[in-house]
């Protein structure tokens, strides 16, 4: 059975935007359509329209949650990696 903290960050890997994430100093690209653009995009700028007020946006919830998230991942590979290690040992 999956622990609550994987049901999390399996939902917000869901809810975000399909395809690549590119980011560069400007800001942050979701998404590809067939033509090559973006699908969302997400400014740096305060000046500029496409600049968020919150993260409820799913993209940007990911992106926040992401350092919590990979240390959790981490945390659960390194106890399957010292679990395996471990078996392997005591054959």
């Amino acid at each position: 059975m999956r622990s609550a903290r994987l049901n999390e960050i399996h939902k917000r890997l869901a809810a975000a935007t399909p395809g690549p994430v590119r980011g560069g100093a400007r800001g942050i690209a979701f998404g590809e359509r067939p033509d090559g653009s973006p699908v969302k995009r997400f400014w740096f700028d305060e000046a500029t329209p496409h600049r968020p007020k919150d993260c409820s946006d799913p993209d940007l919830a990911l992106i926040v949650a992401a350092k919590a998230d990979i240390a959790c991942l981490l945390e659960l590979v390194e106890a399957q990696d010292d679990h395996v290690r471990e078996a392997w040992d005591h054959h």
